[in-house]
């Protein structure tokens, strides 16, 4: 979109207190931001208390919005 790369994550969520998980989403990244998420990378996530499975990746990353997989 725009020229922003759709990127599909697999991501291992790490919370004070629980045992990590894995999240799969896909984002659209700013071109600026694709060499902070390579394979590996450490990035900033907000988690709904509620259900963990709602992640939010950081917003200076993915500006544009993302979609939960199925």
């Amino acid at each position: 979109m725009n020229g922003h790369p759709k990127v599909d994550f697999e991501l291992d969520v790490s919370v004070p207190g629980q045992e990590p998980y894995r999240v799969s989403l896909s984002a659209l990244v700013s071109k600026l931001a694709i060499p902070r998420v390579q394979p590996g990378s450490e990035i900033a996530v907000r988690v709904d208390q509620n259900d963990r499975g709602e992640v939010l990746i950081d917003a200076d990353l993915t500006p544009y919005g993302y979609d939960r997989r199925p």
